[in-house]
């Protein structure tokens, strides 16, 4: 949700918001690009009592305006780049994309077998990871789209379907078509690792989201994806080779019953999964990035 800003002498660290008057993800809203006002988001966490949007936005027009012309943006996501180059408050400011990076090591392909052992898994059976949201973001993470999309898929598949899910939660949906396996949160990125080996396919059903860690560390641990394009949730996957970003709830169910039932598929997928993480999400990566950056606005001081 937060933007890097690396001006010539200062580092700035802004909400994905920054482009808005007050919400991080504003969703069909158009009302960023004029001013804001009358926000029909303002309840969102973390929620605003009086509507302050408009004088907000107007503040920020000021305290942007005063920034220094050299300052760059490195947001993660292509989609926030866009935004921002379309907002009235950050126009005027270079803006570049770069995906954070996360540590190559511990999100890796491994014991399958083992990590199965673990949750209880057998050899058999489909399963489908999931995070949880928190309750505050339960909407924006589509968690009332998981029980349609699971509901769609064939009776014979759903049999032998598990749903592994990772984080904590209020209430577990009794509703649920198929076998849940909840892990609780888990603090450490060995345990996260091993659900994603342990799993088929990773199912993210965001309404809205910059670049989910959750897709970056399942396709470094060679997990195929399947996810609503929305926000820049899309830019994790290459559609068709390494999972599949798709328009609306029942293209998931489509796409998730194809990769279940398709070994040969998620196989490739799990490869060319790990090929596009190694390439495009190490920590490494994003550090060499952000020296570049730092670098050639270094030298533009200069001249």
């Amino acid at each position: 949700r937060y933007i890097l800003v690396l001006s010539v002498r200062t580092v700035y660290f802004f909400r994905a918001g920054s482009g808005t008057g007050f919400c991080a993800y504003a969703y069909e809203c158009e009302r960023w690009r004029t001013g804001c006002g009358k926000c029909p988001h303002r309840k969102e966490y973390p929620p605003m009592t009086i509507d302050w949007t408009a004088r907000m936005w107007r503040m920020k027009r000021r305290i942007y305006a005063g920034i220094h012309p050299r300052t760059t943006l490195s947001t993660p996501s292509r989609w926030l780049s866009n935004i921002m180059h379309q907002s009235p408050l950050t126009a005027h400011l270079r803006c570049e994309a770069f995906p954070n990076g996360i540590s190559l090591e511990p999100f890796c392909p491994g014991d399958r077998q083992s990590a199965r052992k673990a949750y209880g898994l057998s050899a058999r059976d489909k399963v489908i990871m999931c995070s949880y949201a928190s309750l505050g973001d339960a909407w924006r993470k589509g968690d009332d789209f998981l029980i349609p999309v699971l509901k769609a898929m064939p009776t014979e598949l759903a049999r032998d379907a598990v749903l592994l899910l990772v984080g904590q939660k209020p209430e577990t949906p009794a509703e649920c078509p198929i076998r849940q396996v909840p892990t609780g949160f888990l603090a450490k990125d060995e345990q996260l690792a091993e659900c994603y080996n342990a799993a088929d396919v990773f199912l993210n059903l965001s309404r809205a989201d910059n670049l989910p860690n959750c897709l970056v560390e399942s396709a470094a641990c060679g997990l195929p994806a399947v996810t609503l394009d929305n926000g820049g949730c899309g830019e994790t996957v290459v559609h068709g080779q390494t999972g599949f970003a798709v328009k609306s709830v029942d293209e998931a169910a489509k796409t998730l019953t194809m990769i279940l039932g398709d070994e040969s598929t998620r196989e490739r997928f799990s490869r060319e999964a790990r090929v596009l993480a190694a390439g495009h999400y190490s920590d490494v990566g994003y550090a060499r990035h952000i020296v570049d950056l730092s670098e050639t606005m270094r030298h533009q001081d200069q001249n």
